[in-house]
């Protein structure tokens, strides 16, 4: 039975043989179960082309094979038993369609990713914690669940927002790359200006994340939100071509690692390593961080100039940190001190559990 339905050439003949068997009562019981996911599970490796998928949908099919996805899927079992093909691949080229998107939604397979998203953000992966967020409503995939992930992910612009998310700083970059990868649709893009307001917001946080370092001077603080926030600002507001548009990178938080690392040998004079060394003894080991974040501030006009020049990367990685002193940055870090040690100590202290 299996040769004869893996050489049929189209849906349409899997179609006509399932009617017939299942019609005629040429099966019966657990055997027609099994022949039926046989042929649903033929009929999906059709969804993994454009011209397969358009042939599910004139015959009528494809409501069906997305269900049966969405159920093996629930019960982790595999679906192609040729293995040509994943659920990544048939989910992305089925959500391509107008009709795939909504028998996507019908079968569940859109609640029940949402559900598995959120709390793979929220939850991360103990096993042993008993507090869950509360889950996104997704029935119906509306404007409704639309205003919900931008409100709890994206435009957290309040405490009581801020407060509802057990990990806001991983949930709230992910919302931003989200809304970066929507942005690229310049209909989305003018949407979520008319509606959200989307700039204005970006623009307001990135004012909000500063720190007085004097009666009239601010500045801001460079952590993982504000380098996402910088990224999606660029591209909604500037239009153009690889020579014309020029985003920022999203890799500042990785250079910090390999100074960290290799203790900034090959980057700072000896006596400043030794400064570097005594300082994190001394004031403690969140001092790492708050160095690396003044090493950026000391080359806040090369990083300007090279994200320009579109060679960031290699000038942050090659060079040495020409005129950096640990001793000048000292009212600088002690302002960071006061405003993020509780965090980054407890953070440090999370690391250490999983490494060990």
């Amino acid at each position: 039975m299996c040769t004869a339905l893996d050489g049929l050439a189209s849906p349409g003949s899997l179609l006509t043989l399932k009617k017939l068997g299942l019609h005629r009562g040429q099966v019966c019981g657990g055997e027609r179960v099994a022949w039926e996911d046989n042929l649903l599970d033929d009929l999906l490796n059709f969804a993994a082309t454009p011209k397969g998928l358009l042939l599910l949908q004139r015959t009528g099919a494809i409501n069906e094979c997305v269900t049966f996805m969405f159920n093996q899927y629930a019960k982790k079992l595999q679906i192609s038993r040729q293995k040509k093909f994943g659920y990544e691949v048939l989910v992305v080229q089925v959500a391509s369609t107008a009709a795939g998107a909504v028998a996507l939604q019908h079968s569940g397979f859109i609640s029940a990713l949402i559900t598995e998203l959120w709390a793979n953000l929220e939850c991360g992966r103990d096993d042993v914690r008993f507090t869950h967020p509360r889950a996104t409503p997704v029935d119906p995939i509306d404007r409704c669940c639309q205003k919900d992930i931008i409100d709890r992910l994206i435009i957290l612009n309040s405490e009581a927002k801020i407060r509802s998310l057990l990990n806001y700083e991983q949930s709230h970059i992910f919302g931003l790359r989200l809304l970066s990868v929507v942005c690229c649709d310049l209909d989305a893009l003018l949407l979520l200006e008319a509606q959200y307001q989307v700039s204005n917001m970006l623009l307001h946080a990135q004012e909000e994340n500063t720190f007085e370092t004097s009666e009239n001077h601010r500045d801001f603080i460079i952590d993982g939100l504000s380098v996402e926030r910088n990224h999606v600002l660029v591209r909604i507001n500037l239009i153009g071509g690889p020579l014309e548009r020029i985003l920022p990178p999203r890799m500042l938080e990785k250079i910090c690692l390999q100074w960290i690392t290799q203790c900034f040998w090959n980057y700072l004079d000896w006596i400043e390593i030794c400064h570097y060394i005594a300082t994190c003894v001394v004031l403690g080991p969140d001092y790492q961080v708050y160095i690396c974040i003044a090493v950026l501030k000391h080359l806040q006009q090369d990083i300007l100039q090279h994200t320009q020049t579109q060679d960031l990367q290699v000038f942050l990685k090659e060079e040495a940190l020409c005129g950096f002193r640990v001793s000048h940055y000292f009212e600088y870090m002690e302002a960071l001190e006061q405003n993020y040690r509780p965090m980054l100590l407890r953070d440090m202290r999370n690391i250490r559990v999983q490494s060990t």
